[in-house]
């Protein structure tokens, strides 16, 4: 009895931290806002959405791209490609303190600047053949990746491309620089992930280091942490279905990164700012006999997973899964940040529809419900 007191005394539960998605995502499980998505890209290697540092998120239609201003609710019809330039596949705002500045990229290999503030384009690289993959900015350097493997660097201060890197072999879908603007980090169809230093001259995950950063699937989802430097996790899709998490300054067969297992297609990937958690977020699962084929499975054969079309967020660095989520009927195939580092909005093409979430809170913020946001629904064009 005395024995069994004293284990009770200091076996003290844990109290949840307000910050965590334990105490905001987990016990709402609801969204704040739903945006109607007709005409969204079904490509799952697509980048349709943008959320800027100034609360406004961009997203492309097939030839079009509109913004919305959350503060005000005003809409904007920013700009039009033509035919010939093929639909939109990627598009990205700049940071702060010009984050009126887009970015996008076609599936004919052309990219264009548009600067929100007076609905202007501001630069045009076209000419380049090779369908664009992702994209990213670092200050006024925009890096873009092609489906023949490269990697263009593009300065806004001057007109044509300034570098291109060379070191994959198949489609770049993930493109992403560190906040520090250190590293960048891309990913491609083979499942390969490089780490390159700041003048994306010299990648860092060659010989053997490369192995480390290697998924067995198609790579579009990277994600540096805001808070360790050098901090990165990458996912990966069918017949992969892993995060894997490790320091790009310390790769070694030392230290080998962390992994975490989902048998799903894992789309993309984020950090929260306010504490040591991840968010991950998930097509279609497959079982391990399934990872086998050389396709994924039909609808029919897939198995339904708490990873399968959820929001997941992992504690960091246990990888425990803290919560999963499922806001979409369909996959989700991309998501973006909000500045606030709390929110999160989630795409899903084969449902039409883009969905908020309030996933963490900043600390020293007070918790409320919004009540009169849940479940609001709007459109977006």
């Amino acid at each position: 009895m005395l024995r069994r007191s004293i284990s009770e005394l200091f076996n003290v539960p844990r109290s949840t931290s307000s910050v965590s998605a334990k105490a905001n995502l987990a016990a709402r499980r609801q969204f704040v806002m739903a945006l109607d998505g007709p005409g969204i890209s079904r490509d799952p290697f697509a980048f349709s959405m943008t959320w800027s540092r100034t609360n406004c998120i961009g997203v492309a239609f097939r030839s079009d791209v509109y913004f919305q201003n959350l503060e005000t609710r005003a809409i904007v019809h920013l700009c039009r490609v033509s035919v010939d330039d093929g639909p939109v596949h990627s598009i990205d705002w700049r940071d702060e303190p010009q984050s009126h500045i887009l970015g996008l990229g076609t599936t004919s290999g052309n990219v264009r600047v548009w600067d929100a503030s007076s609905l202007a384009q501001i630069a045009d690289w076209s000419g380049d053949k090779s369908p664009v993959g992702g994209m990213h900015w670092s200050e006024c350097v925009l890096a873009v990746g092609r489906k023949d493997g490269r990697v263009s660097l593009f300065d806004l201060r001057t007109p044509k491309e300034i570098r291109q890197t060379r070191g994959h072999k198949r489609h770049v879908h993930g493109v992403k620089w560190s906040p520090d603007g250190k590293y960048l980090a891309t990913g491609d169809h083979s499942g390969t992930v490089h780490i390159w230093d700041q003048r994306a001259t010299n990648y860092l995950t060659s010989g053997d280091k490369k192995l480390l950063a290697k998924h067995n699937g198609p790579v579009k989802a990277i994600s540096w942490s805001p808070w360790q430097s050098g901090l990165v996790a990458t996912g990966g899709t069918f017949p992969d279905g892993a995060i894997r998490i490790f320091d790009a300054n310390k790769l070694s067969a030392v230290s080998p990164p962390l992994v975490i297992n989902t048998c799903t297609n894992v789309t993309s990937l984020h950090w929260s700012p306010h504490c040591k958690e991840l968010l991950s977020t998930h097509g279609s699962s497959w079982s391990k006999s399934q990872m086998l084929f050389d396709y994924p499975p039909s609808a029919k054969e897939t198995p339904i997973t708490p990873f399968t079309n959820s929001m997941t967020v992992h504690s960091y660095p246990s990888c425990e899964r803290i919560v999963s989520v499922i806001g979409h009927s369909a996959a989700i195939a991309h998501s973006c940040i909000g500045p606030d580092g709390c929110s999160i909005f989630t795409v899903s093409p084969a449902e039409e529809t883009i969905k908020m979430f309030k996933v963490w809170a900043a600390p020293g913020s007070q918790a409320k419900d919004d009540e009169q946001g849940l479940g609001r629904k709007n459109a977006i064009r």
